[in-house]
């Protein structure tokens, strides 16, 4: 090891190799993470809508459409409170290390901002079902 730290007297855990962490990550993965979270968090949400909502509003009428959206509702606040309490988590189990820029934040970010996207399509399909 460099700086001499690591001898033949040396205790074993003074020379044993740190494993990475989350800490440790560049800003760049950070950044990649945001992506992913993002991805992820936007292909559930699509995926909730496809398939609980989407046949239900190209019926005539809307009344027959309302189960599925009261459905649809309940079932995207469940989704939307995992991933607030997830992103909370990982942003207060980060912010206690202290960590330098800001990039660390990206996939609590990307997450949210996953869940959000979709939600608009889903949001002007409704408005639009109404109007017909």
């Amino acid at each position: 090891m460099p700086g001499g730290l690591c001898g033949p007297r040396s205790a074993r855990a003074a020379c044993a190799r740190t494993p990475p962490s989350l800490a440790s990550l560049s800003d760049g993965t950070y950044l990649v993470l945001g992506l992913v979270g993002f991805l992820a968090a936007a292909a559930v949400q699509y995926g909730l809508y496809a398939s609980m909502l989407q046949r239900a509003l190209r019926l005539a009428d809307l009344e027959l459409a309302r189960p599925a959206i009261g459905r649809w509702v309940k079932t995207v606040l469940v989704f939307q409170t995992l991933v607030l309490l997830a992103t909370g988590s990982y942003v207060a189990v980060m912010a206690s290390r202290h960590l330098h820029g800001i990039a660390w934040t990206a996939p609590a970010i990307g997450a949210v901002i996953g869940t959000a996207l979709p939600l608009q399509l889903a949001v002007m399909s409704i408005l639009r079902a109404g109007r017909r």
